[in-house]
């Protein structure tokens, strides 16, 4: 399952994630940041895993052939983070990987998920914004 939250000000999404990824959550992602990307100059994703999660890349390419517009999302996201205690392999190769683009990666542990959104959210210090939209 997974829950999704806008932080507009900020120009991120927030994914908490527990368990499985799933259709229908991986595509909210994809549409909430495909939403801030037509509005912001750079966007972020956070993905908090409260669990160890199944199926990443199964759902990911089950969305991949849907028929979002996907091109400036990606063209405009700066920022992707994962908060989680033992991140899987495929986590730690995906923010390997981007690390060699022009996205900023990091995997954050549990314990800082508040420095994890700042970070995301591009300010090192001072208070966050509030969500725009939650579930």
């Amino acid at each position: 399952m997974i829950t999704v939250t806008v932080y507009e000000q900020d120009a991120y999404v927030e994914a908490a994630v527990y368990g499985a990824y799933t259709d229908e959550g991986v595509t909210q992602v994809v549409q909430a940041l495909s939403d801030l990307a037509t509005r912001h100059d750079a966007i972020g994703e956070l993905e908090i895993h409260h669990m160890r999660p199944t199926n990443t890349m199964s759902a990911i390419a089950r969305w991949s052939g849907k028929s979002l517009n996907v091109e400036e999302m990606l063209r405009k996201w700066k920022r992707y983070a994962v908060v989680a205690d033992d991140p899987p392999l495929v986590l730690r190769a995906v923010a390997a990987l981007a690390k060699a683009g022009r996205m900023e990666t990091r995997i954050f542990p549990m314990h800082e998920v508040e420095e994890a959104r700042r970070w995301v959210a591009g300010k090192p210090s001072g208070r966050l914004s509030v969500p725009t939209s939650s579930p």
